[in-house]
């Protein structure tokens, strides 16, 4: 399968065609050293990316009720605003993530999101 997209992974990964994992042997050539070197930073990025999903979207870290056929349609939905959010530079708490204060608040973040949704549309 040539492809010019993979997921990237670490050394315990299985290695099929589409997967990054980097080398795990002993006296690596330089050229392979710097290829695991760039595997790690596309994973921490990775890492990153989705610590800062979960920060946002708090919820993502607790059980809910969904049903197995809709989970790919809601999860993408998700990084979707997600990914909105950080094209918009919004902020991320560092630890909880965003967290409304109040009927005021809530009201005020729904008015951004109705503003941003017509402004998308």
């Amino acid at each position: 399968m040539a492809s010019s997209q993979f997921i990237v992974g670490g050394a315990s990964y299985p290695l099929p065609d589409w997967v990054l994992v980097p080398y795990s042997h002993r006296n690596l050539t330089w050229t392979l050293y710097a290829f695991n070197e760039r595997v790690g930073e596309a994973r921490d990025v990775a890492r990153e990316a989705s610590a800062r999903l979960k920060r946002r979207w708090g919820f993502l870290q607790k059980r809910t009720e969904v049903k197995l056929h809709d989970l790919p349609v809601l999860l993408g939905a998700r990084c979707v605003l997600h990914n909105v959010c950080e094209m918009r530079k919004e902020e991320v708490g560092p630890e909880d993530g965003v967290r409304a204060r109040g009927r005021r608040d809530v009201r005020r973040a729904r008015g951004k999101i109705g503003d941003l949704y017509i402004t998308l549309a």
